[in-house]
């Protein structure tokens, strides 16, 4: 398959984000870059970010689907723009909604682990999405009361990292809280060093290669499938026509029949008229 990833300026080390889609990637990456969605609502594929004097390109994903059907595809053109960062990558945003544990949460999670390295682990953070107002107030209050055994035995693996995007329809730009909630995401991706990809590219490639395996496999097995639908689809419509060409016969014989039967029929009473004039003739010679 060919690569179709977006053409991308990379030119520094990349802080990605990821995530479910709808779950507000690029709403966090605007707020990181100080634009609207209003003026910008489809995030770009890369964009300069500077923190503590340092520049970032911001690579938002496609968002990743809570079933595992579509997102080979997905996780093949992650894949694919990762390999493409030369620099190395500083942060890993993990997007994940707020809320109590769902199956599809967890789905989520255990996407991310067996997609990424353990190295990719080092630079990765938990960002928590449309947290309520308090939640989002007091950090907190949130990890007592809504965080689960999931959650935090993931944000464990990851060294503790982890932060809130605020809500921008409770909180806007320049609000004391969104500011706070923003720096702290900014102080855990400038503590952090980048990540190398020499080892990464290489594990890339050999997830490329077999993915290319997997959906020539499926492929093949589909034109396959495909074949010997079209095989019973023609016998069957053989098997039709023989039916059809069957019945055209019987109902031609049978009209053929009721021809006949007509004509003798017809004929018989031909013959019978002829002879009841033959005797009603006889009968008057008779009585002269």
């Amino acid at each position: 398959m060919e690569d179709n990833t977006p053409s991308l300026i990379i030119n520094a080390p990349a802080i990605l984000l990821v995530g479910k889609a709808g779950v507000g990637k690029s709403t966090l990456g605007n707020m990181m870059l100080g634009t609207s969605e209003d003026e910008n609502p489809t995030f770009p594929a890369s964009d300069s970010y500077v923190s503590m004097d340092e520049i970032y390109n911001i690579i938002d994903t496609p968002g990743i689907y809570a079933t595992d059907v579509p997102n080979e595809e997905i996780l093949k053109e992650i894949a694919l723009t990762i390999q493409k960062f030369a620099y190395g990558i500083k942060a890993i945003l993990f997007v994940i909604l707020a809320g109590r544990s769902s199956p599809e949460q967890v789905h989520m999670i255990n996407t991310i682990k067996r997609f990424f390295m353990e190295e990719h682990f080092r630079c990765m953070i938990l960002v928590f999405s449309k947290c309520r107002k308090k939640q989002t107030l007091n950090p907190g209050y949130f990890r007592k009361t809504y965080w689960n055994e999931t959650i935090e035995a993931f944000i464990n693996s990851i060294g503790n990292r982890w932060g809130i995007s605020p809500d921008i329809d409770i909180f806007s730009p320049g609000d004391h809280v969104y500011e706070q909630r923003l720096k702290e995401l900014q102080y855990h991706i400038t503590s952090m060093s980048a990540i190398q990809l020499s080892q990464t590219t290489k594990k890339f490639k050999e997830e490329k290669k077999i993915l290319q395996e997997k959906y020539n496999d499926l492929n093949d097995k589909y034109n396959e499938e495909k074949n010997q639908h079209q095989i019973i689809v023609e016998n069957l419509k053989r098997d039709i026509e023989g039916i059809e060409d069957k019945y055209t016969k019987n109902i031609q014989q049978l009209e053929n029949q009721i021809s006949d039967i007509k004509q003798r029929h017809q004929t018989e009473i031909k013959f019978k008229e002829q002879q009841i004039s033959l005797l009603k003739h006889m009968h008057q010679f008779q009585k002269m």
